[in-house]
């Protein structure tokens, strides 16, 4: 054991940084003039994990982690948690605190690997194969105070950010004294991880060799394409990780974070073996996390969910159609499937409700604006003014990089600079604004004003099955809720803990009996028909379990959505 440690702490470790140097400190108060105290968090990687030291300017008996709501909610719905090797202080919830009321300046933390997949959170590290892992760098700022990062002198080597000077590696040790980027992902792993060319990659030696060979050619024609249609080149060298773990089932996560730095996370074994689905799902991830490059990069995102991932959704749809991957009838079907999913997940919540942005509504009801508003600017302007137009103005406006990040109304500036059409208007407030599921029957009406040619559809399963889910929910949650479609057919909730019986985000194989998956309206029929007069209903969970959920409420008539027929 000694000997295989001594023998992994010699191994050189490199440490890839995205951006350069940002200091986090709060805002000082009204009149202060006093400089914020001081943090400085020193990185040993160790293992799978990595060693935090926190050194203070000043003595403290407790700090707040500035994510401390991040970390409470990794507790409580994923179990995860740092540990702290420091005698007489806890870390709790964010929380690092003196345990016999003596003050610290220094204080030993330990990053454990997470391996969790929680909505729209970025995993605190991920290994990438043995000895090299990514940090998400923003978990180590502490609240209220100047947070510099820094790798302990060792024999770490430390790539420096290229942003705007792109470069194959541009290796130097870590000698204590660089500062790190606290704003985003931070590659630790050895120079072996490393392929050059367009993009740097670092490969877990456990993604099947079919998906490595695929990243490394996709990626870079990927950028390529979005350079050529946004005509806004990228301003340094994208950096890529990618990692895979054995699992029953196929799922995938992916994350971008400034300075060109991605994380694509590849789970369950059918990703083993190559596959035309596979990889029609794999250009579509690539394509939707590339696209972050420009709405999340070059300029800062948005804190609206459905206007960046919906961007990157359907900008992913534009490039698989484009490329041939994906025929012009089976896009029109893809944006059916997005409007459904946003209405059935939607249900009677508003998109710019808190509840709204739980689960699949940001991306399907961000992809369907982006088509909406990419339609209208093409009928309007002969096709000259497209998608990718509207997203180099947003991209290169300088109002929005002096801010920082642009909103909803940069966007429909850029996209209508002529201003909305009324029956336009009216269907963005219906998805933004309104509240109430009998408001969806207007749509097919302020659709053919428009021009929209669409027809009256049957009951669609994925309305159907949205419309069960978003029901049960309804009967036992007391906070927000949602819910994502797994690829067999089942749902996984998106649940937390205010949820009663469902809470803990389980995912659900059937209810009363039928399943989800293969007899959706024998689940509706079932939960028609038992629910008012029982006011319990047995819900199937994927760990065996069965569940009596509460249902004391009938629910109502299945909504149907108009069917778009043609651009």
């Amino acid at each position: 054991m000694a000997a295989d440690m001594k023998r992994f702490l010699a191994r050189k470790i490199i440490l890839v940084l995205a951006l350069g140097v940002t200091l986090s400190a709060a805002a000082a108060g009204a009149g202060e003039t006093m400089p914020p105290p001081r943090a400085k968090v020193l990185l040993d990687p160790v293992g799978d994990r990595i060693e935090a030291t926190f050194q203070f300017d000043k003595p403290q008996t407790e700090v707040f982690l500035a994510s401390q709501q991040t970390f409470q909610r990794l507790a409580r719905e994923a179990g995860y948690s740092w540990g702290v090797l420091s005698p007489d202080i806890s870390i709790s919830d964010g929380r690092i605190a003196s345990t016999n009321g003596k003050p610290f300046r220094v204080v030993k933390v330990v990053i454990p690997p997470y391996r969790g997949d929680l909505d729209r959170l970025y995993p605190p590290l991920t290994p990438v194969g043995a000895g090299s892992s990514i940090l998400y760098s923003p978990y180590l700022l502490i609240e209220g105070m100047a947070t510099e990062i820094f790798c302990r002198p060792s024999n770490t080597v430390v790539a420096k950010g290229s942003f705007g000077r792109p470069q194959e590696d541009g290796l130097q040790r870590c000698d204590g004294k660089i500062s790190l980027p606290n704003n985003g992902y931070l590659f630790l792993g050895h120079r072996s991880a490393f392929e050059s060319g367009r993009v740097v990659f670092f490969i877990s030696a456990e993604v099947p060799s079919w998906l490595h060979a695929r990243l490394t050619n996709e990626l870079g024609a990927v950028t390529s394409f979005y350079q050529d249609h946004l005509t806004v080149a990228m301003t340094g060298t994208p950096r890529v990780a990618a990692t895979f773990e054995p699992a029953p089932s196929a799922a995938w996560h992916g994350d971008t974070t400034p300075g060109l730095m991605m994380s694509l996370r590849f789970r369950g074994d059918d990703w083993r073996v190559e596959s035309p689905i596979r990889e029609s799902q794999l250009f579509h991830f690539i394509a939707h996390e590339t696209f972050h490059y420009w709405n999340s990069s070059i300029v800062m995102t948005s804190a609206q969910a459905w206007l960046t991932e919906g961007s990157a959704e359907y900008a992913a749809l534009l490039a698989s159609r484009d490329s041939g991957r994906l025929a012009e009838a089976d896009f029109i079907v893809e944006i059916n499937r997005r409007l459904t999913s946003c209405v059935s997940t939607l249900d009677d919540k508003a998109l710019e409700d808190p509840e709204g942005s739980i689960g699949p509504a940001p991306y399907s009801c961000g992809v369907f604006i982006q088509w909406l508003e990419d339609d209208l600017a093409k009928r309007k302007s002969a096709s000259r003014r497209t998608f990718y137009e509207t997203w180099r103005e947003i991209v290169l406006d300088e109002g929005s990089k002096a801010r920082g990040s642009y909103q909803g109304e940069d966007y429909f500036k850029a996209a209508a600079p002529e201003g909305l059409m009324p029956a336009e208007s009216q269907i963005l407030d219906l998805i933004l604004a309104q509240r109430g599921k009998r408001r969806w029957s207007q749509l097919g009406s302020y659709l053919h004003s428009l021009g929209i040619e669409t027809a009256a559809s049957a009951p669609d399963k994925t309305a159907l099955k949205g419309q069960v889910v978003n029901f049960l929910l309804s009967q036992n949650c007391s906070g927000s809720y949602g819910f994502w479609s797994l690829e067999d057919g089942t749902v996984k909730l998106d649940s937390g803990t205010t949820c009663g019986v469902l809470g803990g985000n389980p995912e659900v194989i059937s209810v009363a009996g039928r399943s989800l998956a293969s007899d959706i309206q024998g689940v509706y029929e079932a939960v028609k028909s038992a629910c008012l007069p029982s006011g319990k209903i047995n819900v199937g969970t994927k760990d065996n379990r069965e569940i009596e959920a509460r249902c004391a409420q009938p629910i109502e008539d299945v909504m149907t959505v108009p069917s778009i027929l043609s651009e």
